[in-house]
């Protein structure tokens, strides 16, 4: 029993590994600035400002959230409730107008779910 009891010991020690393993790119709270390749030379402020400006000149939308990540773009809507069947047409004319404003944008992603518009507000603030 004795010896069951030391190999079971033993073989969970060589499989859980000697040491703690760390984790090298634990980006949990940090923030780096990079200039990712092809993005132009506007800052990513600048190209949210500008993307923010261009979507909110298209009718029936009330407010938006923009974030900005490298070649893709998130972006929340406000949309008016009169203007809400035509959803999918906004969206499409919201995605033109971005990729208009900023050719460097490959992919977007764009919502009116007032959930989702609230996290991206959270990530637009910081």
């Amino acid at each position: 029993m004795k010896k069951k009891l030391v190999f079971v010991l033993f073989t969970m020690f060589i499989f859980t590994g000697c040491g703690q393993n760390s984790v090298k790119n634990n980006l949990h709270g940090v923030a780096y600035v990079n200039k990712i390749e092809g993005t132009g030379e506007k800052t990513t402020p600048q190209r949210v400002e500008e993307i923010k400006n261009e979507v909110l000149k298209i009718n029936g939308i009330v407010d938006c959230a923009v974030v900005v990540e490298g070649h893709t773009a998130i972006v929340g809507l406000v949309i008016e409730d009169k203007k809400k069947i035509e959803e999918g047409h906004i969206s499409k004319e919201v995605d033109e107008g971005i990729r208009k404003i900023d050719p460097y944008i490959e992919t977007t992603s764009i919502t009116s779910n007032g959930y989702i518009l609230g996290l991206i507000r959270e990530l637009e603030a910081r």
